[in-house]
């Protein structure tokens, strides 16, 4: 017979069930099965569960980056946010619901429009019914397509407004340094030639020139990469004409917010500079930081080491300074001059390679080829030695082609003076602003902080991330609605970040996710009517870490209401 047996371990009570026989006049045990703590027993008689082998199944259930995001929406308020400024009659799911459902989407398992019902069945997200109060039957394609018509530009820029406001008061975001950038997406889409839409041809940051482009800007906080205003805009669009139109915006976007410009660090780079671009920015008392191009200040370029001041970076690098007042752009600025020894050894071996390897190519061509068929001529040999050289090479590189019809001889002579000329300038960058009295090393770390805006491109077209591409939206409603939702997805995996650096700073954004997408819910279904079971997987040692700094346990105990996580 089975019986009930209570063991008392250290002044805690423990139940198990065990079967005992008799054994040459004795009574041993058979077997023995824990049953789990009498005090957690009595709490949730739930938790004891007696089955048989092949009587259930198991599901697994993302649950640990989900989870996050999705706190993360609610501390936002983010779908009511979206639902305020949108003006969808109360019919099925609202704006917002499927606006947010969305960017978590884009931030857990990037997909298509189609595959948005697997996702969210697949996740967490279904069992969270008063967030996501979105019926399976409904959550399509074409469904989510059609609430994009609702997000206009003015319902973009309430929405952003809003947003910010929380990022300040709820998150304690600080809006005094901050970074500018645009970029644009190649795609697949074919507008009408005869119509303005927003994909266009242009020149493609990528290379794809023979496809069509949609533009993007972003201005950003610089230490953190949260993005605060954004524009989608037509890839024909040029980078400083663009800006021209983005700077009164901004302006104006501080206004409304209620910051002073003369409180805030503007940070953008040299392909946004224009002469009306600095007219209005000398009118709006805001202090910014650009890159000079490095044509512009060719006298510069013979400085060596021994000119500069070096000073020590917060990241511990060594970086040389030399400071001059020169008139640009109708008013003298502070021009930064930046030296980096170890950029300059590494760009100077790759360019003496570079120039090296492109004379053994035209040894390689000519080896088996000079002075046979149409390489008899000599004219046909300069061409191409010129070809295969570059015009960016010529200038370290001189040739010459003797002899006569099919019996040639050429001569490549790296010019040794003119290289090492060049190769003296490298590892040079510069920098203007405004501010003429804040150290050069503090400018030059502000600049550098702009690299979270060109991470945060990475990650809209990155494969793993966000991934904005393919874009399948042939609609400038659509297209404008997939930017943003691609970019409010950009915030949630900011904030995440943002959220784990303050236990761990160590921790890399793509690491953050690949830990939290191990943490899996294991439900398990028996074939009786009795309710399911549900467990936290087994996880590495990394990401159980993240789970307890995150107090994901709370998230699980609350939404998994009959939970049998560990004693």
């Amino acid at each position: 017979m089975v019986h009930l047996v209570k063991k008392k371990i250290k002044k805690n009570n423990y139940l198990y069930l065990e079967h005992r026989k008799w054994e040459n006049n004795k009574s041993v045990r058979d077997f023995s099965i824990y049953l789990g703590s009498e005090t957690k027993l009595i709490e949730n008689p739930k938790r004891l569960r007696l089955f048989q082998k092949d009587k259930f199944n198991v599901d697994i259930i993302d649950f640990g980056l989900p989870a996050t995001l999705t706190r993360i929406v609610e501390k936002l308020d983010l779908i009511e946010i979206i639902n305020q400024a949108t003006n969808k009659r109360e019919q099925g799911s609202s704006v917002g619901e499927y606006i947010a459902l969305a960017a978590v989407n884009r931030c857990v398992e990037p997909s298509s429009k189609s595959q948005l019902r697997n996702g969210f069945n697949s996740s967490y997200l279904k069992t969270l019914k008063s967030i996501y109060p979105v019926h399976e039957n409904y959550l399509d394609a074409m469904a989510y397509v059609n609430h994009f018509k609702y997000i206009d530009q003015n319902v973009i820029e309430d929405i952003e407004l809003k947003l910010v406001h929380k990022l300040q008061q709820q998150f304690g975001v600080k809006m005094d340094h901050l970074s500018y950038d645009p970029t644009n997406f190649f795609t697949y889409i074919n507008p009408k030639a005869d119509a303005q839409h927003l994909p266009r041809h242009g020149k493609s940051k990528e290379g794809r020139n023979t496809l069509n482009l949609v533009a993007l800007s972003l201005f950003c906080t610089s230490n953190e990469g949260i993005p605060i205003m954004h524009q989608t805009y037509p890839g024909n669009i040029q980078d400083a004409t663009h800006f021209k139109t983005e700077f009164p915006r901004f302006l104006n976007r501080l206004l409304k917010l209620g910051i002073a410009t003369s409180s805030v660090v503007l940070v953008f780079d040299k392909g946004n500079i224009s002469v009306e671009a600095f007219k209005m920015i000398d009118n709006s008392q805001l202090t910014w930081i650009s890159s000079v191009r490095p044509s512009s200040h060719k006298d510069l370029h013979q400085l060596i080491e021994q000119d500069f001041v070096f000073h020590t970076l917060p990241n511990e690098k060594q970086v040389g300074t030399a400071e001059l007042i020169r008139e640009m752009h109708g008013k003298d600025r502070r021009l930064i001059v930046c030296y980096n020894a170890k950029q300059q050894r590494w760009n100077a071996n790759n360019l003496r390679t570079k120039v090296e390897l492109k004379v053994q190519a035209v040894d390689r061509y000519f080896e088996k080829r000079l002075n046979h068929k149409k390489w008899r001529s000599k004219k046909a040999v300069l061409s191409k030695i010129e070809k295969l050289l570059g015009k960016q090479y010529l200038q370290y590189i001189d040739f010459q082609v003797s002899g006569s019809h099919a019996k040639l001889n050429y001569v490549i002579i790296i010019k040794s003076d003119d290289l090492g000329s060049k190769l003296e300038t490298l590892g040079k960058s510069y920098l203007m602003t405004n501010d003429f009295t804040t150290p050069a090393a503090e400018i030059i770390w502000k600049y550098r902080q702009q690299f979270t805006v060109e991470r945060a491109f990475s990650y809209l077209k990155g494969p793993e991330q966000i991934r904005v591409r393919p874009m399948y939206h042939y609609v400038d409603s659509s297209i404008r609605g997939h930017m943003f939702t691609c970019v409010l997805a950009l915030l949630l995996l900011m904030l995440l970040e943002r959220e784990v650096r303050q236990f761990d700073n160590n921790l890399s954004l793509p690491t953050i996710i690949q830990l939290l997408k191990q943490i899996k819910v294991a439900r398990i279904n028996f074939s009786t009517q009795e309710p399911g079971l549900e467990k936290i997987a087994n996880m590495t040692k990394e990401a159980r870490t993240l789970y307890q700094n995150l107090n994901l346990q709370h998230l699980f105990e609350k939404d998994f209401k009959d939970s049998n996580d560990e004693d």
